[in-house]
């Protein structure tokens, strides 16, 4: 598969490509906000947000599988349902979000000029915080399901040293894996690519 993360509707330059490939790859469009004048100001020279939501339809129409990433968000609740609303509509197939990490954005919003943030006199959350709201979330991968539950494979992982966090395995020995190696039992994850193609793509979370 060909995972593309992009901001620009100058993909479209190369739509017959892409439309010969659609079997094998996902578009992700990003949006920071959903107001233009937030776009302008931390987006420079960035496309509109007209023209994102257009690049998303385009891509649709043509069964290309596209998703938005609003990764960091600029912007409340409300602003984040009406994207999300406007991107399904255009015929995006999944949607995720994280709010800002390090600021609070009614903290942000208070911002009137470039030397708050050049001499950080904007206050700082208490550690990394990822913020988002899953109720907004919609997954482009999900659990395997049989049986009424979740699928899990038991998958070899390296041991970690739980004060260094460094692997205990060394490959040049590999005759003593039992050793450096311990099972794990993982959720099977199926990864959304059913609506590109019929392969049984999946990963270990």
């Amino acid at each position: 598969m060909l995972h593309i993360l992009t901001k620009s509707h100058l993909i479209l330059n190369h739509i017959d490509k892409l439309k010969q490939m659609k079997h094998m790859i996902q578009i992700e469009v990003s949006f920071a906000t959903h107001d233009e004048n937030i776009r302008s100001q931390v987006e420079y020279f960035t496309p509109s947000i007209k023209k994102r939501l257009e690049l998303i339809e385009s891509l649709a129409q043509e069964g290309i599988f596209v998703r938005v990433m609003a990764m960091p968000f600029y912007g409340d609740r409300v602003a984040l349902e009406t994207l999300k609303n406007e991107a399904l509509h255009r015929g995006a197939k999944a949607f995720k979000n994280k709010g800002l990490n390090y600021y609070s954005w009614d903290d942000l919003v208070q911002v009137r000029t470039y030397d708050q943030f050049i001499n950080d006199k904007i206050p700082r959350t208490k550690g990394r915080l990822d913020t988002k709201d899953e109720s907004l979330i919609i997954k482009s991968g999900e659990s395997v399901i049989a049986h009424n539950k979740p699928v899990r494979k038991s998958v070899m992982f390296p041991i970690v040293d739980k004060k260094t966090f460094k692997s205990k395995s060394n490959w040049s020995a590999m005759s003593e894996y039992k050793t450096r190696f311990k099972r794990k039992s993982m959720n099977v994850i199926d990864c959304g690519y059913a609506d590109c193609n019929k392969e049984s793509w999946g990963y270990i979370v």
